[in-house]
């Protein structure tokens, strides 16, 4: 058991996607493997391989973390080799190379002290603490897997309940960061969960930074939605007017702004 309430769960819900994830890979097509994705330019292979490898990246930025070292504990021609070995290795490798990554990722997170959890860890978008690092493998699979099943031809959906777990993480912690390097904008957003309206944020997006606060007045537009659709909207994989059209969504306030919100939050 891990020492922190969020790294247990997240270990929880991480385990029962890595297991859906096995069992995909072991059943996928043959022809489905090179299907182009909506990761241009990956094709399916290589968007599971960054799905499997995901794990060892987290696993190795959080062992160095903890021991004080504060920059990759590996080359990126090593982990480029580790992620084309992946994508060119046979499904049956493919699942047991993600099962023993899922195992050692968990191990390091359970062994890990309180005070451990919150030593800050290297990552290319910004150091953060290993306990976010955990909550991160999460995001990483439920966006991703949501682009497999899209890319693929399928319903594509986030489950809700990890969605509300991640989504404060996603907009709190990460949104702030992968907006310095996109287009940037102007306008103040003001996202809410359905059914749950103690669950919102106020987004303010200037030309020089995105602040985010919870709560929060004076918005020009609000957009109320399940919280995997707002993960959606901010990860670029969904616009808001769409959304609305689908019944998703309901967006009160400047037309123009919800035109606007997939160049302002492109994805990372």
């Amino acid at each position: 058991m891990a020492a922190h309430p969020e790294v247990d769960e997240s270990i929880r819900r991480t385990r029962a996607i890595s297991q859906r994830l096995r069992a995909e890979v072991l059943n996928l097509p043959a022809e489905a493997w090179d299907t182009p994705t909506n990761c241009p330019p990956w094709p399916v292979r290589r968007l599971v391989a960054h799905m499997v490898e995901n794990a060892n990246f987290i696993r190795g930025n959080v062992e160095g973390g903890v021991t004080g070292r504060l920059e990759p504990t590996e080359s990126q021609e090593q982990r480029v080799a580790r992620l084309q070995h992946i994508a060119a290795a046979p499904p049956a490798e493919v699942a047991a190379i993600l099962d023993q990554s899922t195992t050692d990722l968990e191990t390091t997170l359970e062994r890990l002290s309180p005070d451990q959890l919150e030593a800050i860890c290297w990552h290319p978008a910004g150091n953060r603490p290993a306990r976010w690092y955990a909550v991160q493998r999460l995001i990483e699979l439920s966006m991703h897997y949501w682009d497999l099943d899209r890319s693929l031809g399928r319903e594509a959906a986030i489950d809700e309940g990890a969605a509300r777990f991640i989504l404060p993480v996603i907009l709190e912690s990460n949104l702030p960061r992968t907006y310095q390097r996109g287009p940037k904008g102007e306008g103040r957003v003001r996202l809410v969960v359905q059914d749950a309206p103690q669950q919102s944020w106020l987004l303010t997006a200037t030309p020089e930074e995105l602040r985010v606060e919870r709560g929060g007045d004076g918005a020009d537009l609000t957009i109320t939605a399940p919280a995997a659709v707002l993960a959606l909207l901010v990860y670029g994989r969904a616009g808001p007017l769409e959304a609305e059209a689908q019944g998703r969504a309901r967006l009160e306030g400047d037309r123009v702004l919800a035109e606007r919100l997939t160049t302002i939050f492109p994805g990372p």
